[in-house]
């Protein structure tokens, strides 16, 4: 009965992680023509105003930015440098080695949906910190979601699946909060941000499932 209900289980979660997958797909090629052209969806306008509305003490402008510098790639790298030294105290190089595979393969994949979207950013006058580069999708959102994500599940590995869900709702919770950041600061629009959450989604799942295939790691 163990070894059934262990299957079952497989099973069960494989599906669930397609079905993420798919979900993830869909919002983005929803949010890509919605916003052919240049278009703006209402989000794009009420989104910010209503942070800017709701959020407005001076001091939390400060704490945006770092939370914002968190879905960075140079702190992403930085972060990764870190953890592939843990991992190699703890004797688990090749975990560590998965999470930089999932990173700069969302990074680069990021790159390329911008230069095939080609989508300006917001006026630069609403700005509230530094930007570069094409908006669509939020580089920040996708490349937290795929890091933050990856490390939760590498760190959920193993152990129970209240643990696991622990880690996947801190991980969700912190690449929300970066990408929310991004459209607050003005430099991304909301449409960008839910893009970028959906493609991270998307990559992370199949990451997920040519893991648990032991394809990579097993």
């Amino acid at each position: 009965m163990p070894r059934i209900n262990r299957s079952c289980r497989t099973r069960h979660d494989e599906v669930a992680i397609i079905a993420s997958g798919a979900l993830g797909i869909a919002i983005f090629a929803l949010m890509a023509a919605l916003t052919t052209g240049g278009r703006l969806i209402p989000l794009d306008r009420l989104a910010p105003e209503w942070l800017w509305d709701h959020i407005s003490p001076s001091w939390v402008l400060l704490v945006i930015r770092l939370v914002t510098y968190t879905g960075s790639a140079l702190w992403l790298f930085i972060l990764g440098v870190l953890t592939t030294l843990i991992a190699i105290r703890l004797g688990q190089l090749r975990r560590a080695g998965l999470l930089w595979i999932a990173f700069l393969g969302s990074s680069a994949l990021n790159q390329a949906l911008k230069l095939a979207f080609v989508r300006p950013r917001p006026p630069v006058a609403g700005w509230l910190t530094h930007a570069s580069g094409w908006s669509f999708p939020s580089g920040h959102a996708m490349n937290a979601v795929v890091f933050y994500g990856m490390l939760a599940y590498l760190m959920g590995t193993g152990w129970s699946r209240g643990r696991t869900a622990v880690w996947f709702t801190w991980a969700a919770t912190w690449a929300g909060a970066v990408g929310l950041s991004r459209v607050y600061l003005g430099v991304h629009h909301a449409s960008d941000v839910i893009a970028g959450w959906a493609a991270g989604l998307a990559y992370l799942c199949v990451i997920i499932l040519i893991i648990r295939h032991r394809m990579l790691f097993g």
